[in-house]
């Protein structure tokens, strides 16, 4: 909340990898498989997002069967490990999900929607002293990880959606904030379980080891 690890990421760069950003409090190590072209968002309500794109090295080559680790909340701004005490799967809106031979990843999932980090107790004392919101840009989580390269902890950001200036905890960053397009009948799309209403894209890239 005072910023110092969105500090530690920016002052730490990887070799012309994909910048890094926050963690966050709901991360498991232990997510499902989703095939490529699979839904994340299973039969949530909400706008049906299609995200894809291509993990390259730092020089540009793709990374056959780099692992994308993804998790997110929910067009509500709730994340499923926060539900649990209702019966919501705390594995749901989370993945794990292996490139194809050219670096090449795509699945669907529900478009996130901001969300407010908790602002009771001492964060909200310090939000409310530096005349600060609580809220979150809308966002999807990532970590990418390959052998022989460096893994990345990231987030992506969607284009003229609320709060990329001013997000709570700084984990905005101009490269991860990507085009967010809705799908035309035009569109040439690959292969997806349900069909997208929106689609983004944004390729990832590794530093050596």
């Amino acid at each position: 909340m005072l910023g110092f690890s969105a500090l530690v990421d920016m002052i730490n760069p990887r070799g012309g990898a994909t910048e890094g950003s926050n963690l966050g409090p709901f991360y498991l190590d232990n997510a499902p498989r989703l095939a490529l072209g699979g839904d994340l968002g299973r039969d949530r309500q909400g706008a049906m997002l299609l995200v894809q794109g291509q993990v390259r090295d730092s020089l540009g080559n793709p990374i056959p069967g780099a692992l994308i680790d993804t998790w997110q909340a929910d067009a509500a701004g709730t994340y499923p490990i926060q539900e649990q005490a209702s019966g919501q799967d705390k594995h749901d809106l989370r993945a794990l999900i292996t490139a194809d031979d050219r670096g090449e990843y795509w699945y669907t999932t529900v478009l996130p929607k901001p969300y407010t980090v908790p602002h009771d107790g001492p964060v909200g004392r310090l939000l409310r002293a530096g005349n600060r919101h609580a809220w979150r840009a809308a966002h999807l989580h990532y970590i990418i990880r390959a052998e022989g390269y460096r893994a990345i902890t990231t987030e992506l950001f969607f284009d003229n959606t609320e709060y990329l200036d001013n997000d709570a905890v700084f984990g905005v960053r101009k490269s991860l904030i990507t085009k967010l397009e809705a799908v035309k009948k035009t569109d040439v799309l690959p292969a997806t379980e349900r069909k997208p209403d929106a689609r983004c894209r944004f390729d990832f890239v590794l530093a050596s080891a």
